[in-house]
């Protein structure tokens, strides 16, 4: 009975590598089947079909792990992206605290500045009118006197 694997991906939910070694195991059993009973052919055989599956497995292997080298790069960029983005996004949000920061204590400096005038000015009005009220009554005390 020959039966082959499907090598376009999974057989049965398994992987290309272990389809690909059921294949091999499944290749080597027909062969065995098929001998001629020539224990030197039998033995060329056992050494081609070791050769074969060597090669097939080092080829699985090398694509596994440039398909992990890749996959790692990938994580990698991706990581290194998102790190940007953040680092990005909090220069700009320490830009912006520093922006309402620095307007917030402009708008106090004014209003400082104002009540300050404002006081400036009541005791300014005040010390004009203590004037005057005081000058009245110095001018009615020499009126009084005349």
């Amino acid at each position: 009975m020959v039966t082959t694997a499907c090598s376009s991906g999974t057989m049965g939910g398994m992987n290309s590598t272990d389809a690909k070694v059921q294949t091999l195991q499944e290749r080597a059993e027909q062969n065995l089947d098929n001998r001629t009973g020539n224990p030197a052919e039998a033995g060329r055989r056992a050494v081609e079909d070791l050769s074969a599956t060597q090669e097939e497995l080092g080829d699985s292997a090398e694509e596994a792990a440039e398909n992990i080298g890749k996959k790692a790069k990938a994580g990698l960029e991706e990581a290194k992206e998102e790190t940007e983005d953040f680092l990005q996004g909090s220069a700009r949000q320490a830009e912006d605290v520093a922006d309402t920061v620095t307007s917030k204590a402009n708008r106090d400096l004014k209003k400082s500045k104002r009540a300050l005038e404002d006081t400036v000015d009541a005791a300014e009005n005040k010390a004009k009118k203590d004037l005057k009220t005081t000058k009245r009554a110095l001018e009615d005390a020499e009126d009084a006197i005349d």
